[in-house]
């Protein structure tokens, strides 16, 4: 059974997904314009669509490696004896 309500659609045993995505932007694609707001501000100007997808694209195989890095550096980290 589905129940609605004026922007929220309910699904039993699911979070509730909101109808429309304007009205409440996600995390991601809030993370996402500040990103791009702030990567314009330090270039001095506004990105057009392609220049932007390609920053994208770079950031997000930057964070990638910054992960990797960050889970090599924790499992040889917990190799050692830790001291007391």
């Amino acid at each position: 059974m589905t129940r609605r309500f004026a922007h929220v659609t309910e699904i039993p045993n699911r979070m509730p997904t909101c109808r429309d995505p304007a009205a409440e932007p996600s995390p991601v694609s809030a993370k996402e314009h500040t990103a791009r707001a702030a990567l314009e501000a330090r270039a001095g100007r506004v990105f057009s669509d392609p220049e932007w997808q390609q920053a994208r694209s770079r950031l997000l195989e930057f964070a990638s490696l910054l992960r990797a890095w960050e889970a090599r550096s924790t499992t040889q980290l917990a190799k050692f004896p830790q001291a007391a």
